[in-house]
């Protein structure tokens, strides 16, 4: 038989089921109360993989794919005949997190409920010290009193229960994943780099090539300038000394006509 919000209160007075009982954790809760976030936590991505200890004002960031595992704040004594089962608060499970098993808290069991949680939202979750985080619902057994626990937990330190420090597979395969993206726009920007850099190399020895290729045009167009301008001037030269050998061969022809009309006369004299 589940107890409802009297029996839970009665029993906590009267059998001191939940130590440091504060009448907020029963409020608003007809059948079950609030257990919240104690001291000592413990997160997969903490590179140091140490414990967390909390204090008033303080709070933990889980993260994507993160293992959290935690201590409540409340200590628990069950009676021999009362049994308990815990759940995570609903507005916790809207947000991504998830709780690995739905915990009994068996009869005779006394001390700190520990717990582990896991973050399967795409958003890092901030929890409070002190923030209420799972429930308690409370059972009385049909025998008026059943075998009391008698395990280890109820001894445990919360030290005790991380002595092995759980990682998250998903988690390393997330950071992996995250390490080969970044790896990959770095790669991305360096070969969009190179490329803009060869372009530019290239523009540039484009431009000296044309520069190049234009100044050989015009230098040829001055040397077939040059070359042709000789040729030019020795045939205009050379026509004017065809005309003045014409004029000295004229100038013969006459002073030979002179010589014979000379010639003729003297001789005409003797």
């Amino acid at each position: 038989m589940i107890l409802g919000k009297t029996e839970i209160e009665k029993l906590i007075q009267e059998k001191n089921v939940i130590e440091d009982y504060d009448n907020r954790l029963s409020q608003n809760n007809p059948a079950k109360i609030n257990l919240r976030l104690g001291r000592k936590c413990y997160l997969s991505s903490n590179d140091e993989k140490s414990i967390t200890d909390l204090s008033e004002g303080e709070s933990v960031l889980i993260k994507p794919n993160d293992i959290f595992l935690y201590q409540t704040l409340e200590k628990v004594n069950m009676p021999n005949n009362i049994a308990g089962h815990t759940s995570l608060k609903m507005r916790h499970n809207a947000h991504g997190l998830l709780m690995s098993n739905q915990t009994q808290v068996d009869p005779g069991y006394s001390n700190y409920l520990f717990g582990m949680l896991y973050n399967l939202s795409d958003k890092c979750i901030e929890l409070k010290y002190g923030e209420s985080i799972i429930t308690l619902e409370l059972y009385q057994t049909k025998n008026a009193t059943a075998t009391p626990y008698s395990g280890d937990m109820g001894t445990k330190s919360f030290d005790e229960f991380c002595t092995r420090r759980t990682g998250s597979s998903l988690g390393n395969m997330s950071t992996r994943i995250d390490s080969q993206v970044a790896e990959t726009k770095s790669l991305s920007s360096y070969v969009k780099n190179s490329t803009e850099k060869n372009e530019r190399h290239l523009n540039f020895l484009m431009t000296i090539v044309g520069i190049a290729t234009l100044a050989i045009v015009i230098i040829s167009i001055v040397i077939a300038i040059i070359a042709v301008k000789p040729d030019a001037e020795v045939a205009r030269l050379s026509e004017k000394i065809e005309h003045q050998q014409q004029i000295i061969d004229g100038l013969e022809g006459r002073i030979n006509e002179l010589e014979h009309s000379i010639f003729l006369i003297e001789t005409e004299e003797n």
